[in-house]
């Protein structure tokens, strides 16, 4: 939800590898939207607590399967008093950024360290997504979104136990009871909060508090450290956890300097606007300069991300614009 820290990396130039000398496999999956929202819904239900946390550094500690060499970086043959002869270059031992399969093997490990160090179960229906029953009840979930790793258990011990053997193989950062997921604020509320909760709250115009919501020990002057027992115990489940996408979709609004303008609707976009084939065709003469083609499409692509976490009422309106990535206009830019 906010900025932590700044990092600077060394980063490989991936699109120079070839496949089948550089690398073999790069497919790395993350758990699907559909699978966050089923399970983090199963967790509230079951009375479980989800716990985050974050690998640091992760595709940086993942061993090679294929020998890749690297140009040295600039500046490296003067820190190492090295002669610039202009034909040394690195041995990679372990992956880094930028280089196509890191991803891959990042999960490849973390998976092993699940299975074999937490003893957790695959899914069959989604890679991951990891559990464990214990006398055919389901006791702990795993979700797993690149670095970031949500855990859901009903008891401090069973968590402590998951988080020591990932720890046993990763730096990480514990971020204590979830938050924020996904650019997702979370939020736990009873039936009474629920109800009297204005239904506009969630709503992408509207000005608020975009901090994480605090817990109800916080409410009442106490803090504990994020991961703590201490915060597990005072942490109180509710009966309804709810999401919202407001910091997003507000910094996107900030991204492309339309907040000013941004007014609220009913409708998703204008019915006025005729985006047929016959319509389309009369505004070959309004077609964008490529600056603001390039806009209109990294603006469809941030909309079609909140479609996907959140807002699936938008979803049409935002999949027909998707189609004139290749021409838009400025009627199509004013629509997104």
């Amino acid at each position: 939800g906010e900025q932590v820290r700044a990092k600077s990396r060394l980063v490989a130039k991936g699109f120079t590898q070839q496949e089948g000398i550089h690398f073999l496999n790069t497919f790395s999956p993350v758990v699907k939207t559909d699978t966050l929202r089923l399970c983090l819904t199963l967790a509230n239900h079951l009375h479980m607590k989800v716990s985050q946390m974050d690998v640091s550094t992760a595709f940086i500690q993942q061993k090679l399967d294929i020998p890749i060499h690297m140009s040295l970086p600039k500046g490296y043959q003067e820190i190492m008093k090295l002669p610039v002869t202009g034909d040394q270059v690195l041995l990679l031992h372990k992956a880094i950024y930028g280089l196509k399969q890191s991803s891959r093997l990042f999960f490849d490990a973390l998976r092993g360290v699940l299975i074999r160090g937490a003893r957790l179960v695959q899914s069959q229906h989604d890679p991951c997504l990891f559990y464990l029953r214990k006398s055919n009840t389901l006791v702990a979930m795993v979700m797993v979104f690149v670095d970031d790793i949500l855990i859901a258990t009903k008891t401090y011990a069973l968590t402590r136990d998951i988080k020591k053997a990932i720890n046993a193989r990763y730096k990480t950062t514990d971020s204590g009871i979830m938050r924020w997921v996904l650019g997702m604020e979370v939020t736990y509320k009873s039936e009474s909060e629920y109800k009297n909760s204005n239904a506009s709250n969630n709503h992408v115009i509207k000005e608020s508090n975009l901090n994480r919501a605090p817990s109800s020990h916080e409410k009442k002057g106490k803090s504990y450290e994020p991961g703590s027992k201490e915060e597990w115990e005072n942490f109180t489940i509710k009966r309804y956890i709810t999401f919202s996408i407001q910091k997003y979709v507000n910094d996107t609004l900030e991204k492309f300097g339309i907040t000013d303008n941004a007014k609220p609707r009913t409708l998703p976009a204008s019915p006025s606007i005729d985006f047929t084939k016959e319509g389309h065709s009369k505004l070959k003469s309004e077609t964008l300069s490529e600056e603001k083609k390039n806009t209109y499409r990294s603006l469809i692509g941030s909309l079609m991300y909140a479609t996907v976490v959140a807002l699936p009422q938008i979803a049409f309106s935002v999949y027909t614009l998707a189609s004139y990535l290749q021409s838009p206009t400025e009627v199509h830019l004013k629509a997104a």
